[in-house]
């Protein structure tokens, strides 16, 4: 501008960008009348996945389809899920940052490593119950998951990062506009698989019950509450919460609004054991939507493509890396038992009948668990929840 001594607007600078955008990958009509032909090229390639188009017909001068929305299913991501994942999925739905909008929403899951698992996603026009049960349906039928017994989904609940005290009326209003998008999830997900497990990502929930409830020794009462594996320990954490460690009152109201969100869905005290799955929190399906972050800028197909090979790759150099490994178990899976072994150390195990001991601490005698390496089963519930704390020792001396 200097250069050529003359002053240009905000608004013309963005009219520039967005001719050159559309001179080098070209206009959203182009990409949009490309879409069919392109969704053909993919049935071609991957003949057994699901890639299902949704449009309107529309009325203007004349008769034409609008695109709606768009599912990606490939069979090689669903097949792989089901042979080497628990059955546990995240749900979660992110801006499309383009001119034209829209959301993309999200199935991950966990893989053997501890990792993210993409399993299918689709492009909509918004997040809202319709939307949910269009994608939940065409997914559940790929995942063969029935009435859902033996399955476990998360999502996030509403999340309110501003002070109520200070902007009070806006909070109100996010709030009941993210109850609203993620209330059409959970409504969803009981229609289409009323047995299945419904899950909240706990970090979402802390992060609307802290607006009113601060402090570090709050926060630890919080989380300590929702790792708690049993209900003893969910109930000690909670008399903390309200009134300490030393019986000196702390906060009754951060008690009663604890128990308002819901615990039954985000603390493992109280979650199925089928899974053997103990997360609470959806960070896969965030991890997910980072990952893929700069696809969100491109125009539709180049996005779809991007995000296509980004996984392509990575499922390769993952299978290369897991091939390289000449241990049993993964890499994550490896550093968690070693970890566990300097924390059983300390355990005294005294045994009982065939394959069951009892577990304690030399300084916390009274709390002693019963472990069944038979039923594969402690009475803290931490090992049918995958975390085998209290069993390392047993197997050691079995």
């Amino acid at each position: 501008m200097k250069k050529y001594t003359t002053e240009v607007g905000l608004i013309k600078c963005y009219k520039a960008c967005w001719i050159a955008d559309g001179m080098m990958v070209g206009s959203v009509d182009d990409h949009f009348k490309k879409l069919r032909p392109y969704l053909a090229a993919l049935r071609n390639r991957y003949p057994r996945s699901c890639f299902e188009l949704m449009t309107d017909l529309t009325l203007s001068t004349g008769l034409h389809t609008t695109f709606r929305r768009l599912y990606i299913g490939i069979e090689a991501l669903i097949k792989g899920f089901l042979l080497g994942c628990r059955r546990v999925v995240g749900f979660d739905g992110t801006f499309i940052k383009t001119k034209v909008g829209g959301m993309l929403l999200s199935a991950v899951g966990r893989d053997g490593n501890d990792g993210m698992y993409p399993i299918a996603w689709a492009v909509v026009e918004g997040e809202n119950q319709n939307s949910w049960t269009w994608f939940l349906d065409l997914l559940f039928k790929q995942l063969n998951v029935g009435s859902g017994h033996g399955w476990t989904f998360i999502s996030d609940q509403q999340k309110v990062c501003l002070s109520l005290y200070i902007y009070s009326t806006l909070v109100i209003a996010i709030s009941n506009l993210k109850c609203f998008l993620f209330q059409g999830l959970l409504n969803a997900i009981s229609l289409l698989v009323p047995d299945a497990e419904s899950r909240n990502c706990s970090r979402h929930i802390y992060q609307n019950w802290t607006v009113k409830h601060k402090g570090i020794f709050l926060k630890s009462c919080f989380y300590k509450a929702v790792r708690s594996t049993n209900e003893v320990d969910f109930q000690i954490a909670i008399r903390e919460m309200s009134f300490g460690r030393d019986g000196v009152p702390v906060s009754v109201l951060a008690a009663e609004d604890f128990n308002k969100q819901g615990p039954h869905h985000f603390c493992k005290a109280f979650f199925k054991t089928s899974s053997k799955c103990g997360t609470h929190s959806n960070n896969m399906s965030e991890t997910f939507n980072s990952y893929i972050v700069a696809a969100r800028r491109l125009p539709l197909i180049d996005m779809l493509e991007r995000i296509r090979r980004l996984l392509m790759v990575r499922q390769v150099e993952k299978k290369k890396a897991a091939a390289k490994r000449t241990d049993l178990v993964t890499q994550h899976v490896r550093e968690n038992i070693e970890s566990m072994k300097e924390t059983a150390a300390r355990y005294v195990v005294k045994p009982s009948i065939t394959d069951k001991f009892e577990v304690s601490m030399p300084l916390a005698d009274s709390n002693r668990f019963l472990v069944d390496l038979r039923a594969g089963s402690c009475s803290c519930r931490s090992w049918e929840l995958a975390e085998t704390g209290h069993t390392i020792p047993d197997l050691g001396q079995s």
